[in-house]
């Protein structure tokens, strides 16, 4: 337990004084009351400011506190919650440096990636662990410690530039890095960097080929995927295969993306008079010839109503029709020409990974509606056609499905 001081709170109860003049002890009752007194005042203190300082503390002291407190249990009180705060105080300063160094850190690593090359890296590095190592030192770390604080920060440096040229696309200057600095990083951690570095080329040299390949092929997916392939001349096997990849991948997003833009042509004949549809087709850039050739004829017979067969046919075959039984079904003229364009357009749809599931919901829900309501098959076909082939959008046919149901239920 601590040396008490009492009341002037600066004065020690042990040496010559303390001896030369006994101080006279207080009653039990005043003992008491007193302990209590200072109990209050130090919970309101707590309760006011949130903490107990050592400067708080002696004011009570002060206040409270008096020569005939020595040796008492508020004396004793006094001298405990002092050695705390002090120790809290302590510890909060230490937790404060703690908190700048995190701090210091996180900006070290922010300043560190945005750097452009390896060089201007490599000064701002050596300018600044060494300045942290001492800024370690002084918050108390060992040197165990700082040495390894300091290289830890230093690879997280280099990480956080290679990571930030990487998304940037520049690969070079990520390899530039991992060359001049990989003696800073871990092998697991090299090795990951590596692998980032290679991918990175592989899909800027991907990239490349297919910019390429699609000024030699008009903008072709195929025939693009085709030259791009025809053309990699990687002779490192590994990044070979990787650049393959990333060329299928390009070829596949640009698949998709060819076949939604034709769903929206198709979706557009479908809903247009056969002027506007023929005018469309002679100005659209993304239908192949044999499709144009096949969505000139549909134009030309979308004027024609579609028979009760063709509506039971279009129905049936909406959700889970192939693109051959769509082509084979209009040839034999089970599938009436607007009703081609529209399965075309969903087809397409499915291709380019649109969701295509609410309307499958709204189909079901038709269905199970209608049949419960005690419609026969006829009727549920003829709305279902009517939903389907009044609007393109999900929204659109809630509307009509809504209409119907309504004069249904009149």
């Amino acid at each position: 337990m601590p040396t008490v001081p009492t009341y002037p709170y600066h004065k020690r109860l042990t040496g010559p004084q303390a001896t030369a003049e006994p101080i006279a002890q207080p009653n039990e009752s005043s003992v008491t009351s007193q302990r209590l007194d200072f109990m209050h005042q130090v919970q309101e203190e707590v309760k006011t400011k949130g903490q107990l300082s050592e400067t708080s503390l002696d004011q009570l002291a002060v206040s409270h506190l008096n020569e005939e407190s020595a040796n008492t249990p508020a004396a004793w009180d006094y001298a405990a919650l002092r050695y705390t705060a002090k120790h809290e105080a302590g510890r909060d300063e230490h937790q404060h440096q703690i908190q700048q160094l995190e701090q210091e850190e996180r900006w070290t690593q922010q300043v560190s990636a945005t750097l452009p090359d390896s060089a201007s890296l490599k000064t701002y590095l050596d300018l600044q662990i060494p300045a942290y190592k001492t800024r370690l030192q002084q918050a108390g770390l060992n040197p165990q410690e700082v040495q390894e604080q300091a290289a830890r920060l230093q690879a997280q440096a280099v990480v956080k530039n290679m990571s930030y040229s990487l998304a940037q696309g520049d690969w070079q200057t990520a390899q530039q890095v991992l060359e001049d600095h990989g003696a800073y990083l871990s092998e697991a951690t090299r090795i990951s960097c590596a692998r980032q570095v290679c991918q990175s080329y592989a899909r800027a040299e991907a990239a490349r080929l297919w910019r390429q390949g699609a000024l030699q092929q008009a903008n072709q997916p195929q025939q693009t995927q085709t030259w791009a392939l025809e053309h990699l001349e990687e002779p490192n096997a590994s990044l070979r295969e990787n650049i393959r990849r990333e060329i299928d991948i390009l070829a596949e997003t640009a698949h998709r993306k060819t076949a939604a833009d034709q769903a929206v042509v198709y979706e557009q004949l479908a809903h247009t008079d056969v002027p506007q549809a023929q005018e469309l087709l002679e100005t659209q850039q993304v239908l192949s010839e044999p499709m144009l050739e096949q969505a000139l004829q549909a134009v030309r017979r979308s004027q024609t109503p579609a028979s009760d067969k063709q509506q039971a046919w279009f129905v049936k075959n909406y959700c889970q029709a192939r693109p051959a039984q769509v082509q084979e079904a209009f040839e034999k003229g089970l599938c009436s020409g607007r009703d081609y364009l529209l399965l075309q357009a969903r087809q397409l749809q499915q291709q380019a990974g649109q969701d295509t599931s609410a309307e499958d919901w709204l189909l079901r829900g038709i269905n199970v509606w209608m049949n419960r309501q005690g419609f026969d098959g006829q009727d549920i076909t003829r709305a279902t056609y009517a939903v389907l082939s009044g609007a393109g959008r999900t929204e659109d046919r809630l509307q009509i499905w809504q209409k119907i149901k309504t004069l249904l239920t009149c």
